[in-house]
């Protein structure tokens, strides 16, 4: 019986080790980004208007990152059932 419940215990350790690893988010990878060519490949993967005027200086950001946060943020504003005109991106 102690045999089972450490082997089970050890497979229940593994298990969160692992989800740990996957859920983790990498260091960020910065580097200088156009906000142009940022905001028109987002454009590319999700449906959103942007308000306002881009920032005169490019962002120090991880794209990859970022990219993903407001491709979420765009995805769950469309699921939501927010019609496509109100859903908004301003800097």
């Amino acid at each position: 019986m102690l045999d089972t419940i450490s082997e089970r215990s050890l497979h229940l350790t593994n298990f969160v080790e692992n989800y740990a690893k996957v859920a983790k988010l990498p260091e960020p990878v910065k580097s200088l980004v156009a906000w142009k060519s940022f905001i028109a490949h987002l454009k590319v993967l999700r449906s959103f208007r942007f308000d306002g005027a881009l920032p005169r200086s490019d962002a120090y950001i991880d794209q990859a990152q970022i990219e993903q946060v407001l491709v979420n943020l765009f995805k769950n504003a469309h699921e939501s059932g927010s019609p496509e005109e109100d859903i908004e991106l301003s800097l």
